[in-house]
């Protein structure tokens, strides 16, 4: 029947929700994570007979972690721009060693379908041009890069009849999630909006962002799983609902929330990522159709935050956790004996 599923990254943002759609369809998921963020965005599930929790990093994937393993998604990466840049040699040797190891590894034990996470910021800055899967890709963050780099061994090195890849360059994902972050544009502005009031604009808000909702990301992966092989083989797929400037998310969170919101606009230029990807493949191809709407992920995370489902934490910012990581890891250094504290 082809149900078992090795999910690299289950743990995150994206595979969190996965995962639970997963177990819905009556998959067997081997979710594979290193859990940064801890076991708890799978508590939903722990005791699901189909779930094998697989508590390791990608770097050490072996052969066995693909025995008896259908299909492999692949969404194993240290994320964001900002965390990818605290690090650059970690971000290649996890983002782009780690992951391609994984895609060998599959295709040498013969997996049916790879579904590899990959993002819109590869485009880099398209000059609010509109840009499609045949564009040339200019990656500005070591984040971009090294998913650059990933499709490319993908689609030459790895491109056989026997190996099906089929890549999905996601927009910036929104909406709730288990492993909560508020580092996502969407979410972000909502939850200042929330607490303060108050929306600051950052870089002049023209940028570009395509938008998705992590449900769709999700429905759309298992479109994938669904599909036949000769209609997803060595895709690229541009994934987004719509194209929004920073701007224009900030006024529809205040017109969706609430009028008395200020709006603030902060002039620098640190943010050079500006996207404006063409939708219409995944569309035509794939026949699928993003359904959940960017007011509907603002009011999804204004309703949750009112409810307190969802708190700010230390771990909903991503840069800032992997920062307390790291930080926690040179103090225990320093006072540990024999690697013993006490």
């Amino acid at each position: 029947m082809d149900k078992n599923i090795l999910l690299l990254g289950a743990g995150g943002y994206i595979g969190s929700v996965l995962t639970d759609l997963l177990l819905k369809k009556k998959y067997k998921v081997s979710a594979y994570d290193r859990f940064f963020f801890g076991i708890e965005t799978l508590n939903k599930n722990i005791t699901n007979k189909n779930l094998k929790i697989i508590k390791k990093d990608i770097r050490d994937i072996e052969a066995k972690d693909f025995n008896k393993i259908d299909h492999v998604i692949d969404l194993a990466a240290l994320s964001n721009d900002p965390s990818c840049e605290l690090d650059i040699n970690l971000t290649k040797d996890i983002n782009f060693h780690g992951r391609i190891k994984a895609a060998r590894l599959a295709a040498k034990n013969k997996v049916k379908k790879y579904i590899f996470s990959s993002t819109c910021s590869v485009y880099g800055d398209t000059k609010n041009n509109m840009v499609d899967e045949t564009s040339k890709l200019s990656p500005i963050s070591e984040y971009a890069k090294s998913s650059a780099e990933c499709e490319k061994i993908l689609l030459n090195e790895l491109n056989s009849k026997d190996f099906c890849t089929t890549i999905i360059r996601n927009g910036t994902v929104f909406g709730v999630s288990p492993r909560m972050r508020f580092d996502l544009v969407v979410n972000l502005m909502t939850l200042t909006a929330f607490e303060k009031g108050k929306i600051n604009i950052l870089g002049g808000g023209n940028q570009y962002r395509p938008l998705i909702h992590v449900k769709d990301v999700c429905d759309c992966i298992y479109k994938i799983l669904k599909s036949k092989n000769n209609l997803v083989k060595n895709e690229i797929f541009n994934l987004a609902i719509e194209n929004k400037k920073i701007s224009e998310i900030a006024f529809m969170i205040q017109n969706t929330l609430n009028e008395k919101i200020i709006i603030e606009k902060i002039e620098d230029d640190n943010d050079k990522r500006n996207y404006n990807v063409s939708i219409e493949k995944i569309k035509k191809k794939l026949k699928f159709f993003p359904k959940y709407s960017i007011n509907f992920g603002i009011q999804e995370v204004y309703q949750n935050l009112m409810t307190k489902k969802i708190v700010k934490s230390q771990k909903t910012s991503t840069v800032e956790w992997y920062k307390f990581l790291i930080n926690s890891k040179k103090i225990i250094d320093d006072v540990a004996i024999n690697n013993k504290i006490f």
